[in-house]
């Protein structure tokens, strides 16, 4: 368990799918359980939860245990090179690997309940990606600060540069110190600061073909809201400097679906079950979860 996490007997399984092309996708799973914290025969909906561009599945304790409790199966899929996946760390060979990564466990899930979406920080980006234009394995999508618009952006030079870079076969697998790397970004909370400082598990480096294909994600994403066919959350920490709040509400008065909510925690850093008020954060998801496969 992570330094900050509550005492808890609640553990994730370490389980793995096998991707097209072999590579080996390591994953946590929470069961569902029931009232009395035994394993239920049957989840109430299958959840995937995908991490932000540094962090990995491990520091979303408090989500899955959370989910588990409330009868949800979590699968929190750690993305290739990042968190238990260390081959190729930071490294992706397209834009379209992550896609296809995270579609092994979709479709793998059982058929016969919902399958929500979670997408938190760099991860909602990816997830927004995959509900525009894989809705038939979507059934709700939460995007939790999502960074489909960071405020840290690459200039219009260093876009061109990185693209050009990327195509050389001497320059793409170079690896770049990605600009968040300071703890205080993510959280205000002392004791998690230190986790994110000392997580040997952190990713604080990308190939430049990593940073290339991020900057070809981002260029679809004025697609992506108009796409959004099913029940949708998004929650924003009021204090954040990682993701852009304004251009993030925009997107969200964009969605069609009426079945949408649009929650904000005024005094939040970033990464919302980090914050001090994590407990009512981890109580508007489980609500929302539960009104979502109604």
């Amino acid at each position: 368990m992570t330094e900050g996490a509550e005492s808890s007997t609640i553990f994730p399984e370490i389980r793995s799918d096998t991707a097209a092309d072999g590579y080996k996708l390591r994953y946590r799973y929470w069961p569902a359980l029931n009232e009395e914290h035994r394993q239920r025969e049957t989840p109430r909906a299958e959840v995937v939860l995908l991490h932000g561009i540094t962090s990995h599945s491990g520091w979303y304790y408090r989500t899955g245990r959370t989910l588990s409790q409330a009868g949800f199966a979590l699968h929190a899929v750690d993305r290739r090179g990042s968190g238990l996946n260390r081959d190729s760390a930071g490294d992706i060979p397209t834009w379209q690997t992550w896609v296809d990564d995270v579609l092994v466990r979709l479709r793998a899930l059982p058929k016969d309940r919902p399958h929500i979406l979670i997408g938190l920080s760099w991860g909602g980006k990816l997830a927004a990606h995959l509900a525009a234009n894989h809705a038939e394995e979507i059934s709700a999508l939460a995007l939790l600060y999502p960074g489909i618009y960071a405020q840290f952006q690459a200039k219009p030079w260093q876009a061109k540069l990185l693209k050009l870079a990327a195509k050389r076969k001497r320059m793409s697998g170079r690896r770049i110190q990605i600009p968040l790397q300071d703890p205080q970004l993510f959280t205000e909370e002392p004791n998690w600061q230190r986790m994110i400082s000392e997580d040997p598990l952190t990713l604080r480096r990308a190939t430049v073909r990593f940073l290339a294909n991020n900057l070809e994600l981002d260029a679809q994403r004025e697609s992506w809201a108009s796409r959004l066919t099913m029940p949708m959350l998004m929650m924003l920490a009021g204090r954040d400097r990682i993701v852009d709040n304004e251009k993030l509400r925009v997107f969200f008065e964009a969605v069609p679906h009426e079945q949408k909510q649009l929650i904000v925690y005024p005094e939040a850093a970033h990464t919302l079950e980090f914050e001090a008020d994590w407990q009512t954060f981890c109580r508007d998801l489980r609500a929302w979860c539960e009104g979502a496969i109604k």
